[in-house]
């Protein structure tokens, strides 16, 4: 009877001990598979491992965003499922509900969120090689060298001063620690792309090559912010490139300056010696002044078909300008702006 007793407690102490072990187990599974990996956050975290980071650098990133509430168990489960040989960098989108398997797999399988690169408004190739530079994970003179590499100017086929006609600025979707070379051939894709059989065909029909019409539209695109009247100031320019006119273009001298803060445009500044002075040489320049926007490039494609010569900034209509057939009507209306200048006290 003593036997068959001690034999129950056991059995009722064996049976407590699993139900405790179980439940044990089961916190731990919870922990694990079903509850988020960090309670008490709310909102998603964009987390960006460099492409050579270890399994501290991970752990350092993971903890200062917070994406976990128990690091020991982190640590048992990441090496568990060998995370620290396995860890791919990278941009990731962490949810506030994502559990700690899940997030192991994440950074183990690569699971990336692609981010948005936008670059606009550049008048120099060094300012887009230090736009992308701050928006992916490579370093903006890494770009620059490899600018100026025949390697990839062969592959894009282009030159160095044309390169800033080439890229199309737009917002595109990358992997944030995609390989510079990588990032050129997708540039390649989105000029090749841009630059259909329509636009091809587009630019022959008025004697240009897609080079000299972005050449054009830089132009266009630092002569007015109206994208109303763009198209109309590119009919100015094809006149005066059709009749063999200089094309006196007040921001190719900016450029060759390179000081974009003038504000009025002296005759000191037409004597400078540059290929980019339209004033002194016929033609285009040798490439564009800026990275013409898609837009602006349509508008020099569609150009208004007119028999207007010259224009000059608007007095009447501040931010727009006044259009001449004649230089006699051109040189009235450019003295009216000149006086306009005067009393407003801008002289340079």
């Amino acid at each position: 009877m003593v036997k068959k007793k001690k034999r129950n407690i056991f059995f009722i102490i064996l049976l407590l001990l699993m139900i405790a072990l179980g439940a044990f187990a089961y916190i731990k599974y919870k922990s694990v598979f079903i509850k988020p990996a960090a309670p008490e956050r709310t909102q998603s975290a964009s987390v960006f491992i460099p492409s050579q980071a270890d399994f501290e650098t991970l752990k350092d990133s993971i903890f200062k965003y917070n994406l976990i509430s128990d690091s020991i168990l982190f640590e048992k489960v990441a090496r568990y499922k060998d995370l620290p040989q396995n860890i791919h960098g990278g941009h990731y989108q962490i949810a506030p509900e994502i559990t700690l398997n899940q997030l192991i797999n994440k950074f183990s399988s690569g699971l990336q969120t692609p981010v948005y690169v936008t670059f606009n408004n550049i008048r120099k190739i060094e300012e887009f090689a230090g736009s992308v530079g701050k928006q992916l994970e490579l370093d903006s003179t890494v770009i620059m060298h490899l600018l100026h590499s025949e390697e990839i100017l062969n592959m894009l086929n282009t030159s160095e001063k044309k390169l800033l006609g080439y890229f199309i600025p737009n917002t595109y979707e990358f992997y944030w620690n995609i390989s510079a070379k990588a990032f050129f051939k997708r540039m390649k894709k989105e000029h090749e792309r841009f630059w259909n059989s329509n636009r091809r065909a587009q630019a022959r029909a008025i004697g240009l090559s897609p080079h000299e019409v972005a050449t054009l539209a830089s132009i266009v695109q630092e002569e007015t912010n109206q994208t109303s009247e763009m198209d109309k100031i590119a009919g100015v320019y094809i006149n005066r490139l059709n009749h063999g006119m200089l094309l006196q273009a007040d921001p190719t001298l900016k450029y060759a300056i390179d000081d974009w803060s003038i504000r009025r445009v002296l005759n000191k500044h037409k004597t400078i010696d540059s290929p980019y002075n339209t004033y002194k040489y016929a033609g285009l320049p040798p490439g564009p002044i800026c990275m013409p926007e898609p837009k602006t490039i349509d508008q020099v494609l569609n150009f208004e078909n007119h028999n207007y010569f010259y224009f000059v900034a608007s007095v009447d209509s501040l931010g727009f300008h006044s259009f001449s057939k004649t230089l006699r009507e051109h040189n009235r209306k450019a003295n009216r702006y000149r006086r306009y200048l005067n009393q407003n006290r801008i002289y340079q």
